[in-house]
């Protein structure tokens, strides 16, 4: 698959930042744990731990009356919050014809388990009564991020000057949510200023360590070290949503520097049986 045939295919919630080539792969001697010096608007750091016993970090941001708390890795856990097993599918053909809830690794190895778990569509549809989320949240405050959240932690961030370039308008904050490593330059282009790619130790003011895992789609695997897909409960017509991170230079329509959304009526929608990780969150007071 290239990169031109899976274009239209794409509306997962995801945050998409292209920047090498399918076959590579960034290698990892350490997860990035989002612990970066962050701006002085990020209010506290946290931690929350899942059923398998991984731990995550967490970021707060003051939001008008109100904070909100994101898990700054993509979640890795093979159980729901009730500590019941999600499905581990590994084989293509199986994956591809899905429509109940299934996880899996990238290229379905383990050693790339600190990128996340990547989930079908359906471990997170609404109408799941099974839930991803922490171990200890009897509020069932944590969530998966829905297009009104991702919406708001995007505003906040370009309001409050996280800009690669200082600026509070226009949508620039790539850098600032991808993480130090992990992203490639894209074969034959030269990475731009703003773009993830460029500079990687100036990545992640916000902590919020974007990485570039890729996806699994039609049960393959793709772009790892290119993008990175996060799901979002919403649908739009019967479709998927997604937010994308890229640092490809020329997507018409999707700068490298940005954050942006798909809406299923605005591409054709990604599969649900397709692969991709999630981000959880919540809401609450001012500390």
């Amino acid at each position: 698959m290239n990169f031109k045939q899976i274009i239209p295919l794409i509306a997962c919630l995801t945050f998409f930042l292209i920047s090498c080539s399918n076959n590579q792969i960034p290698s990892s001697s350490s997860e990035d744990t989002g612990t970066n010096p962050i701006s002085a608007i990020s209010l506290t750091t946290g931690t929350i731990t899942d059923q398998d016993g991984n731990v995550y970090n967490t970021v707060s941001f003051r939001l008008n009356d109100r904070t909100i708390e994101w898990v700054v890795q993509n979640w890795k856990c093979t159980k729901y919050r009730d500590g019941s097993a999600i499905p581990q599918v590994t084989d293509s053909n199986t994956w591809k014809n899905l429509t109940t809830p299934a996880y899996c690794w990238y290229k379905n190895t383990i050693n790339n388990k600190a990128y996340g778990a990547l989930y079908n569509w359906y471990v997170i549809n609404p109408a799941n009564i099974k839930k991803l989320g922490p171990a200890s949240d009897p509020n069932y405050a944590w969530h998966v991020a829905n297009d009104a959240e991702w919406t708001q932690l995007m505003n906040f961030l370009i309001q409050n000057g996280y800009n690669w370039d200082g600026t509070k308008t226009g949508n620039k904050i790539a850098k600032s949510v991808a993480a130090t490593w992990s992203w490639l330059a894209y074969p034959g282009q030269t990475p731009k200023p703003g773009n993830p790619a460029k500079d990687l130790a100036t990545n992640n003011k916000s902590g919020l360590s974007a990485l570039a895992g890729g996806l699994r789609q039609g049960g393959g695997f793709n772009f790892m070290g290119t993008s990175c897909y996060w799901w979002s409960p919403n649908t739009y017509n019967g479709n998927t949503s997604s937010w994308l991170l890229m640092s490809y230079e020329g997507w018409p329509g999707m700068p490298a520097q940005a954050l942006n959304n798909f809406k299923g009526g605005s591409m054709p929608a990604l599969s649900k049986s397709s692969g991709c990780y999630v981000r959880l969150m919540k809401t609450g007071p001012i500390f």
